[in-house]
Parts: C-alpha cells; structure tokens; sequence
C-alpha cells in the first residue's frame, strides 16, 4: 500500500461516488463552497495503482477536519490502521495542529420505529480501538446537534421505484390536498433563485434567524451545475379559486340528489363543503389582500453527488402555512434525484433525543434515522486542543452576549 497527496480528480471521482457513504461533504466541489478553508486531498493505493481509501480535508490555522471521512471499506481493519498512522505522519509534517475526523461508517442505521431496539455496528469495537490505539479521543456519543460539526445524527430517505407508495398515509393524504388545490411544483436552475430567497426569507422571519445569501446559492450551481437543484411550488389564486367553486356545486348538486335516508353520505358531504367553502373565502380574502394571482409557496434547493443527495435549505411563504405544499416538493426532489442515480436523500440533522420538531417532520418521508460515530480528534499542539475546545466556544459566549 501506498499513501499519496496527489490522486487525480477523475481517480478521486470515481472511487467515491460509488460508494455508499459519499456525501457531498467529501465531493472536490465542497472545498469551493468552503472557498475560505484550505484543502488536501488524500488516498491509499495498492500495488497496482488501485484505489482503495480516498480523503478530502479541510484546513485552517491549524484545524485539519475530515467531515464524513475517510471513504474506505471500514471492514478492513488493516487499511484503516495504515491511513490513520500515514495521516498523522503527513498532518506533522505539513503543521497540522489539530486532526479531526467525522467517519461516514453508521453507527446505526434503522426506521425511527426500530431505531431504538436496533443493532449497533458490529465493527464498532474494531474502530473504537483502532482509533484510539493511534492516540484519537473521541469526542463521545453526544446526542445534540449543536455538539459536534456536522450532525451526529441525520435523517435519511432510501430512494426507489416505490419510493412514493411507501411513504406514510398522512403524507399521501397532504399531497392529494395539495393537487385539489392545484399547487404546481416546478424544477429549476439558477433561474429560480429569486423566487428560492423569497420563499427562505418567510422562514427567516418565521424563525428569528439568518440563512444564506443569494450569491452562496449562486456558487453551489457554479460548482455542481446540474446536479444542483431549486424545487418550488407555485399557486395560481384564481385558478385554485375556480377549481374550488367548481367543486362546490358538484357537491351540492350531489347532496339535492340524496334521500332522506342517505344522511351518513349526506354527512360526509357536508363536512366536504365546509371544508371547501373555508377555501374559496382564503382564497377570496388572500386575492382581495395581495391583488396577486400567481403565489410561491414553498421552495428547497439541494445538490447530488454519487449515490447521496443532500436537501441543503427550504423555505415556506408564511401567509400559506395550511397548505403543505412543502411536502409536495420534497416528494418532487426525491423522485428527481432518483432518476439522476441517487440511493438515498439526506434531510439534514436531527436531535439525538428523537423528540424534536425536525424529526417530526422528516419522519413525513419515510426516513432511516442515520447515527454515525460522531469526531475523533488528534492533538498534535496540546495548546491549540485547549484553545479549540475552551477557548474558542468561550469566544462565541461573549461575542453572543454582546450582541445582545
């Protein structure tokens, strides 16, 4: 075996985006998203120029992390020994100060259902030791998102032909309320960036908190082209207005029909015009409010790259927070990632409690919760470890309060 700095981006490519633990966390292009850190891109190859671990590493003022990395066959026990010892060689030699690794290997992998009575990694006492046989400590199975860099726990969406049929009966019945209604999902390119920050802006303010800027969004389409997408979903007043009226009278036509002993039909049919007649006044009052026809309603961008595709940010006009047609375009990215060749979509971080509202609405797309083992760090400077780990959290508490 030998370890090299100087894999080609085509070896490189080819290599990790078969494996089912790339990310876009480990794609060349997220060291150009990264643009403000330092890179290096690593491998091991055998004797036949065959390769058989990758690396890509972020670096800065001393910092060396390795999100979701390495990429290699953690079975073999062997090879990850060779690349641990071989890293923390070539990071002294380079002035590495600090080695952080965030391994994609799934600690556990299972339906929120089953997650808690699921089985461990069977490698997992192999990797524990061989990590700390070269001198990482880890930093422990800590269950906020808030406690490492990238989240030790993510909800992930296993993707298929019946992808759809599977998903759960609540979330069937939203997406049919979304097509009564006529909500329209378009995908887009950079195109649909304008309409991407107005539907962001809403769950900003929403929320209390600050996304990213236009030009961000702009560069991850720079950088991943097609494989970078905007789903949106768009909502004609009048259109939805007419189709609703429409269905008015068909129901009251159909409720005149009935006799009198139809009246659990009668029922049903009257709880759907109540239902109906609440739409046409929204939608009048919505139109005698804004004077605007066409409407965005809700709108994700998200990036593929090898088997894994990631649903970077999503955004909600709050004036249409009772029509769920978030649902609508995250069933839309899923089934277009497939078609492009993914396995599976993240939807980012979820709490390790299992209780929060994010995971409530991830579990909406018939999600796997994805443990991974979280960071194991190597202190080359014992006093640039001190400072990251106390120094630099201290820093942020005060500038904190002194924004406050």
């Amino acid at each position: 075996m030998k370890f090299i700095d100087n894999i080609s981006i085509e070896k490189y490519n080819e290599f990790v985006e078969k494996n089912i633990n790339c990310s876009i966390f480990q794609s060349p292009g997220w060291v150009k998203v990264k643009n403000t850190w330092g890179y290096k891109r690593l491998a091991v190859i055998d004797d036949n120029s065959n390769v058989l671990a990758t690396a890509q590493i972020l670096t800065r003022s001393g910092l060396w992390y390795l999100p979701r990395g390495p990429i290699l066959d953690y079975n073999n026990a062997e090879l990850l020994e060779y690349f641990l010892k071989n890293l923390k060689l070539y990071a002294k030699k380079n002035k590495a100060k600090l080695l952080k690794i965030d391994i994609p290997e799934p600690l556990k992998n299972a339906p929120k259902k089953e997650f808690l009575e699921a089985k461990e990694d069977s490698k997992k006492e192999s990797i524990m030791s061989i990590f700390k046989k070269a001198k990482f400590k880890h930093k422990g199975f800590t269950l906020q998102m808030s406690d490492t860099i990238q989240p030790r726990f993510e909800a992930v969406t296993y993707l298929s032909e019946n992808f759809e049929a599977e998903l759960p009966k609540r979330t069937h019945r939203l997406l049919k309320n979304s097509e009564k209604i006529l909500i329209e999902t378009q995908c887009m390119d950079k195109n649909g960036l304008d309409d991407l920050m107005f539907a962001l802006s809403g769950t900003e303010q929403r929320k209390n908190i600050t996304l990213r800027n236009k030009e961000y969004f702009e560069n991850l389409f720079e950088i991943y082209g097609k494989d970078c997408i905007i789903y949106t979903a768009y909502m004609d007043v009048k259109n939805s207005l007419s189709n609703c009226r429409q269905k008015e009278e068909e129901i009251l036509e159909e409720i005149a029909s009935l006799n009198e002993k139809m009246r659990k039909k009668k029922y049903k049919l009257e709880e759907s015009l109540q239902g109906i007649q609440g739409l046409i006044k929204y939608f009048e009052d919505l139109y005698e409010e804004t004077h605007e026809e066409r409407h965005v309603i809700s709108s994700v961008i998200s990036v593929k790259y090898g088997l894994s595709s990631e649903i970077l940010y999503g955004g909600m006009n709050g004036k249409f927070s009772k029509i769920p047609a978030q649902y609508k375009v995250y069933v839309e990215t899923m089934k277009k990632f497939f078609e492009m060749g993914a396995v599976k979509t993240s939807m980012g971080g979820v709490e390790g409690s299992l209780e929060d509202g994010l995971l409530l609405y991830k579990s909406n797309f018939n999600p796997n919760v994805v443990e991974h083992y979280g960071e194991f760090d190597y202190a080359i400077s014992k006093t640039y470890k001190f400072m990251y780990d106390y120094g630099l959290p201290l820093r942020r508490k005060i500038l904190k309060l002194i924004r406050r």
